[in-house]
């Protein structure tokens, strides 16, 4: 609150008051018009990426031979995009995790590939979304390529950092184990199992945070331009400092994008519905027999990428608000490349008596 002369206020900051209300403002960032175009092109790179690999072409075939979209009496529009958007993709990702298990070529080449897909486009859309957040700023295109040939490199290496701390304390479990296959030191091994239930614990520990806190370690190299360890640093601060914050913001802020899916999609799909209205019946293209095919197409792709530019603009928003919380740091205070020069002091201008 301002308070400007004899106590009269003439302006309330709720931002301040109530920092929660930032996640109000994820549906007008995500919907921006730099962030959905690079969603886009994110998403549709993804799909081009795991059709060419032939990993699954045909998402229909995942689904159980009982189970038939036709069938389930869904007829309304957003019901219909809900299914699409997100029932058969992720029973797509279900399946191709079941083949990455088994170490297949394709199937691995297809997550690593989707992994440095989303490094790149969701680090672009993270930096747009903490400059929008943050100082309602934002970066050339060229500006952001040298951010990421500066501190683009903290993405992946927070990632591998937190892996091969993962793999270390999962080593001596497994040599232990191995060491338990032989009869004569078996019992010396169960003497000692404190020792590996103490690194597999540690284990636990990392893969929590790198399975529940990955948006916040490519968000902190977004806003604040940290390197690996600093971002791996920051995460478990506030992820584990603030664990309730960050499952109440989390839900909070997919109530919000649940409900700008549905009015993303509700839009996209009317257009299309008034454009095939408005022409023949016997033009190929906006057919009858073509407008499902039509309405599926696009309606089921736009809101996706919605959905990938809102959960990565969610990520800065909640960054923000755990920093703010655990480290009392301003809502305003990002990374930049060129700092702002200071104002110039003013002259001074001494006159002879």
């Amino acid at each position: 609150m301002h308070d400007i002369g004899e106590g009269t206020v003439r302006r309330i900051d709720w931002q301040e008051l109530l920092p929660a209300v930032l996640l109000l403002r994820i549906f007008n960032a995500a919907l921006g018009v730099r962030i959905m175009l690079l969603a886009f092109i994110g998403f549709g790179l993804n799909i081009l990426l795991l059709s060419n690999l032939s990993v699954r072409k045909d998402f229909y075939a995942i689904l159980p031979p009982h189970y038939n979209y036709q069938n389930l009496g869904l007829r309304h529009p957003i019901a219909e995009q809900l299914q699409h958007t997100v029932l058969v993709p992720a029973l797509f990702f279900k399946q191709l995790g079941i083949e990455f298990l088994t170490f297949q070529a394709q199937p691995l080449i297809a997550c690593f590939g989707s992994i440095l897909i989303w490094l790149f486009f969701g680090g672009l859309i993270l930096r747009t979304a903490a400059l929008r957040l943050t100082v309602d700023e934002s970066e050339s295109l060229r500006q952001k390529l040298v951010f990421l040939r500066k501190r683009g490199l903290g993405f992946a290496s927070s990632l591998i950092i937190l892996s091969i701390g993962v793999l270390c304390c999962l080593l001596p479990v497994w040599f232990c184990g191995w060491l338990a296959s032989f009869p004569a030191l078996s019992h010396f091994i169960c003497f000692l199992l404190p020792v590996p239930m103490l690194f597999a614990f540690l284990a636990a520990i990392l893969t929590a945070g790198l399975i529940f806190g990955f948006p916040l370690l490519l968000a902190a190299v977004a806003v604040e331009g940290a390197d690996g360890f600093d971002a791996v640093s920051r995460m478990f601060s506030y992820l584990y400092q603030r664990p309730l914050h960050y499952a109440l913001y989390w839900i909070y802020a997919a109530v919000l994008g649940f409900a700008g899916y549905a009015v993303v999609s509700f839009f996209i799909w009317a257009t299309l519905y008034l454009t095939a209205m408005c022409f023949p019946t016997n033009i190929g293209m906006f057919g009858n027999q073509h407008v499902s095919t039509m309405r599926f197409g696009w309606c089921s792709f736009i809101p996706t990428a919605y959905l990938f530019s809102w959960f990565w603009t969610s990520s800065a928003a909640i960054y923000i608000l755990l920093r703010r919380s655990v480290d009392a740091t301003p809502f305003d205070d990002v990374y930049r490349l060129k700092k702002p020069e200071p104002l110039p002091l003013p002259k001074m201008e001494i006159k002879e008596l």
